[in-house]
């Protein structure tokens, strides 16, 4: 499941509900909100029942 929200900044929201883990691509970079000095990326890896928020990369 992804959810996109938008205002001043572009937010992403990746959820795996399932039971088995996940990667997701994204077409643009992001950085996970609560680790904001992290490098930008575009590939996520999702264990199961998790989820992750993103805000997409100014870099």
């Amino acid at each position: 499941m992804a959810s996109a929200f938008a205002n001043r900044e572009m937010y992403l929201v990746l959820a795996n509900y399932g039971r088995s883990p996940r990667q997701v691509a994204t077409a643009d970079a992001y950085v996970p909100v609560d680790e904001p000095a992290s490098a930008p990326a575009k590939e996520w890896p999702l264990p199961k029942r998790s989820l992750r928020i993103l805000r997409r990369s100014t870099s």
